[in-house]
């Protein structure tokens, strides 16, 4: 994550890393099947938190050229890798019999891309809208309030037209813009803290149930960012170079990702011994993962990267 003069909070890349991993985790479903409980309460606040970070990361600032060329590189591959993922589903699911296969044919593919993505794209699909909204509305608005206000309205009068889009989800995107907006950062106003531990456990105990859409998500994702902020100075070395370098790479974790978790359940029956699955997820987690990032890395060998993105996409460890 960088700032405006270059500099990079890296405790953001920190977060990122270790929200990008619960991503991946918590959409086995078989393994979320078993452990209902805790996938409810990490779904609370794990991609609210990346959909506030990634407001206050959106530069609003740069030339119209400059903004197309951002909203290109993530629209082509967002819809080239819907398209894989969609097509991937409806083989698989034809070969093997599955009841929840996808259904192949353009006007379903055009209603995934358009209204209702499929898997963990649908996040790629909001950041689209959010930013091509914001940007725009940005560049008439008379200042923070008013450009925020007229930004909401529209995108939660989309939110009517197309089901993929939700309105809790704008609301964590429109924290981080409004953040950046006053020329705030991150850190600062969700301070560092591991007493942030406290709400959080007072909120797990007593409500009712979690969701981002209700005050039980907000909190979680608000006081979970300020407690990782806070714990980061005192993991080791190697932990804090791990997930900065899987949040340097959270991009090509959320392309390639729900490509490679369709098959993870191939060798499930190998981990019978272990019926809470945990053991099979853990090992589909570091599987997938390094599958993803040895894509990216080919990917940007090739060229491909470049071709649809126009930048490279591997972050390399340092």
């Amino acid at each position: 994550m960088k700032l405006q003069n270059g500099n990079r909070i890296e405790e953001v890349d920190f977060i990122k890393g270790i929200l990008i991993t619960l991503m991946v985790l918590f959409h086995f479903t078989i393994f979320t099947n078993n452990h209902r409980i805790v996938t409810q309460w990490i779904y609370a606040f794990h991609m609210p938190a990346f959909l506030l970070i990634s407001g206050y990361l959106m530069n609003v600032d740069k030339p119209a050229v400059a903004f197309l060329k951002t909203i290109k590189s993530i629209i082509f591959p967002y819809i080239i890798f819907e398209v894989v993922y969609l097509l991937g589903l409806g083989v698989l699911g034809e070969m093997f019999g599955a009841s929840n296969h996808f259904s192949l044919s353009m006007l379903s593919l055009l209603n995934a891309i358009t209204i209702k993505p499929v898997g963990t794209y649908w996040y790629l699909h909001t950041i689209i809208i959010c930013m091509s909204i914001y940007y725009v509305v940005n560049k008439i608005g008379h200042n923070i309030i008013s450009t925020l206000i007229i930004t909401g309205c529209l995108l939660f009068s989309l939110t009517l037209l197309i089901s993929g889009l939700r309105w809790e989800n704008i609301i964590y995107f429109m924290i981080g813009c409004y953040i950046k907006k006053c020329g705030l950062k991150i850190n600062e106003v969700l301070s560092p803290s591991l007493l942030s531990v406290l709400p959080i456990m007072f909120i797990s105990i007593f409500a009712h149930d979690f969701s981002r859409q209700n005050l039980s998500g907000i909190g979680l994702t608000i006081f979970m960012i300020s407690f990782l902020f806070g714990i980061y100075k005192y993991c080791f070395g190697f932990i804090q170079k791990l997930f900065k370098w899987l949040g340097k790479n959270s991009l090509s974790v959320v392309l390639f990702s729900p490509i490679f978790t369709v098959v993870t359940k191939f060798y499930l029956r190998y981990f019978s011994f272990d019926k809470t699955t945990i053991t099979w997820a853990l090992f589909s987690l570091v599987l997938v993962v390094a599958l993803c990032l040895v894509s990216a890395f080919i990917c940007d060998k090739i060229g491909l990267s470049r071709l649809l993105m126009k930048k490279n996409i591997y972050a390399k460890y340092e």
